[in-house]
């Protein structure tokens, strides 16, 4: 919607500005936008024909051809009441509530979403408000710091870029005619107590612990699961018929290095004369 605004701004507001516009040409691009109406128009009444064509063909005897008849019928005016024609337009904004238009607009948006208005004001596109309700001025918003008050415009800042103290809040700002900008803080809630009456919490060990973060920096930790063997059939780092580690490759610890065993002390020793 926003895109298709943009276009016909650009087709038929900009280039009126920079090459002026009569009021023949204001005309012609009037009625250029009524064919385009009248286009759409023509469209849907020749799918409603096609719809009731088909429901029509597709009964198969008299009882069932009333019935379809009436089905169709009805549903052939719920669409006529639901389709915003050139002829039933002043009703339908009539019914929806007041209907405002600015002077000499040529393409507008007719929205009531506000955020969607605050998009289309800030990229300066004509709007159409249903029912009163739209935006006026356009607003931005700040974090400002209650320690050192400076202010930030990234929003996604959770302590102050100047002092390091978790005291930033939110407050709209404006621009003057001068350039200069305007903060506008709301007192009664900076007279707000609110995480200033109890201690803070002893931190807790673990990773499944919630400390506060008291700083930008503080490492906190992560919330990681614990790891698993991937594969089942896959031996462990204890297995008992271990034959492919590096002590198993060297001897380590297996029968056949006897030297290496430890003897018990007690055992008797071989006798014997030696030769």
């Amino acid at each position: 919607m926003i895109a298709l605004t943009y276009d016909l701004h650009n087709q038929y507001v900009t280039e009126n500005e920079v090459t002026g516009s009569t009021e023949e040409e204001e005309n012609r691009i009037i009625e250029d936008l009524s064919e385009k109406i009248e286009r759409v128009d023509v469209d849907a009444e020749k799918q409603r024909e096609e719809r009731k064509n088909e429901g029509q063909n597709s009964s198969l005897n008299e009882e069932e051809n009333d019935a379809s008849e009436d089905s169709t019928e009805s549903d052939n005016t719920d669409d006529e009441d639901g389709w915003i024609t050139q002829e039933n337009i002043d009703d339908t904004l009539k019914k929806l509530g007041a209907f405002e238009i600015e002077e000499n607009m040529i393409v507008g948006c007719i929205t009531r979403d506000f955020a969607l208005q605050n998009v289309l004001l800030a990229m300066n596109l004509s709007l159409v408000s249903l029912s009163g309700y739209r935006i006026r001025k356009l607003k931005t918003f700040v974090l400002r710091c209650r320690t050192c008050f400076t202010t930030t415009s990234v929003m996604t800042k959770e302590f102050c870029p100047s002092c390091g103290h978790k005291t930033l809040h939110k407050c709209a700002v404006s621009v003057d005619e001068d350039g200069k900008q305007q903060l506008h803080i709301n007192w009664d809630r900076m007279a707000n107590r609110r995480g200033l009456v109890y201690t803070l919490a002893n931190p807790k060990g673990g990773k499944h612990a919630t400390n506060e973060r008291l700083f930008e920096d503080q490492p906190m930790p992560h919330m990681r699961m614990a790891k698993v063997h991937m594969d089942p059939l896959a031996d462990g780092p204890f297995s008992v018929h271990d034959v492919t580690s590096r002590s198993a490759m060297l001897g380590v610890r297996t029968i056949n290095n006897r030297s290496k065993q430890s003897r018990n002390r007690n055992e008797a020793k071989r006798g014997g004369r030696r030769k």
